[in-house]
């Protein structure tokens, strides 16, 4: 079962010296690290929420912790996952230098004014 979640390490590094990952242009407003934090937080809520419905745990490990070990294990689990996309991102960099980002399809479809 373990290489179920340890094959994907280096198939997903393979596949960032394979393939240039771009971001689409953001506004000021949207940025990829917010809404994977809105994710993350959405499922954690669930996460308490089948708790607090079901009376079990998804997860063994917060059975046996206290609420304030809890927090610190949803925040410590937060802070790993936001990691994860910083460090894609300077892998990316690596490899491929600085890459300019995509432009939406909404502004390639956009009539330009003369």
């Amino acid at each position: 079962m373990a290489e179920n979640h340890t094959i994907v390490l280096p198939v997903l590094l393979l596949e960032s010296y394979l393939v240039c990952h771009q971001s689409a242009s953001r506004g000021p407003r949207t940025s990829y690290p917010h809404l994977l934090l809105i994710v993350v937080i959405a499922y954690l809520l669930w996460t308490l929420f089948i708790a607090m419905q079901t009376g079990h745990w998804v997860y063994g490990i917060l059975e046996v912790l206290n609420w304030p070990s809890r927090g610190a294990f949803f925040a410590g689990s937060a802070s790993l996952i936001m990691s994860f996309f910083y460090v894609g991102s300077y892998i990316n960099t690596t490899f491929w230098g600085t890459v300019p980002t995509a432009k939406a399809k909404s502004d390639n479809n956009r009539r330009k004014v003369k």
